[in-house]
């Protein structure tokens, strides 16, 4: 949080919270990163999904932008919306998910007010080398890089960045 002005023992204050959630799905198949806002508060809002991070004000690296009816751009016909606007739900459906698909998406949604917009933020993480039968695991910590060394049955090390 960020105090703007205090006065005596009362202070103004505003805060940006972030919620993390972690998706997991296998590469070829569709997933859903879930967003939601108060529409029966607010009504339709405009909002914004960006891979890895936005700024202030909008959304970088842009996937899909909506004014809270209709979408006005998209990175891919892989990224439509899996939710109903007018319920507020402005979650991501990512069709046939690649390997680089993987990573942090934000769902920023624009609350009326100053510094209220409302982010969500979902990192996709992706099963595809972590199916079958393993003779062994490892699983290691590089600052905040996760580092899975798997070995199939039968098969040579796979490792795997997260």
């Amino acid at each position: 949080c960020i105090t703007l002005h205090q006065y005596f023992m009362f202070s103004v204050q505003i805060c940006i919270c972030c919620a993390s959630l972690y998706v997991t799905a296998k590469v070829g198949t569709a997933v859903s990163l879930p967003c939601t806002y108060a529409a029966w508060k607010y009504g339709r809002l405009p909002f914004c999904w960006a891979r890895e991070s936005t700024s202030a004000f909008s959304c970088n690296n842009q996937v899909i932008q909506s004014d809270g009816t209709n979408v006005l751009s998209r990175l891919s016909w892989r990224y439509p919306l899996a939710g109903n606007l007018a319920t507020g739900d402005a979650s991501l459906r990512i069709s046939q998910v690649q390997e680089s698909d993987s990573g942090k998406y934000i769902c920023r949604v624009e609350i009326p007010g100053w510094f209220n917009d409302q982010k969500t933020e979902n990192t996709l993480c992706l099963s595809s080398y972590f199916s079958g039968t393993f003779t062994s695991v490892q699983s290691w910590k590089r600052g905040s890089v996760m580092i899975l060394k798997v070995r199939p049955e039968g098969k040579q090390n796979i490792r795997k960045w997260l």
